[in-house]
């Protein structure tokens, strides 16, 4: 099993299929660098905003409260809270095998400018209060 070094993952639900988290960052705090071989990570921003990084394609993502990210089967990422506040996150990975597979540093390749991603699904879900 792998320790995250954040201020609060706790585990709400689990099956040998999915697995559903909620994560708090603070400030400066980290999910480094890593891959999942079976399930995708969607994530549902309870209180932002959180920056994830991806690699092939490479890309900044920043998104808020109310928003969603899914990262692909296989694709490099790594989650930053880059603000001055605790961030807190519904994580919701499946469906599938759960595996976290750490990687080494990634260094940007060419532009190192954020720029949007292609393949990942980034929503705001609309409250019956909106």
């Amino acid at each position: 099993m792998v320790e995250l070094n954040v201020r609060a993952f706790d585990r709400l639900f689990s099956t040998g299929e999915v697995r559903v988290s909620h994560m708090v960052l603070a400030p400066g705090e980290e999910v480094p660098w890593h891959l999942h071989q079976y399930v995708r990570d969607t994530f549902y921003v309870l209180r932002g905003p959180l920056t994830i990084l991806t690699y092939d394609p490479e890309g900044t993502t920043t998104i808020h409260a109310g928003e969603m990210f899914q990262t692909r089967i296989r694709q490099p990422h790594r989650v930053v809270n880059t603000s001055d506040r605790e961030v807190s996150v519904l994580l919701i990975q499946g469906v599938g095998k759960y595996d976290f597979q750490p990687l080494p540093l990634l260094e940007p390749r060419g532009d190192p400018s954020p720029r949007p991603l292609s393949g990942h699904s980034t929503s705001r879900l609309q409250s019956d209060d909106e």
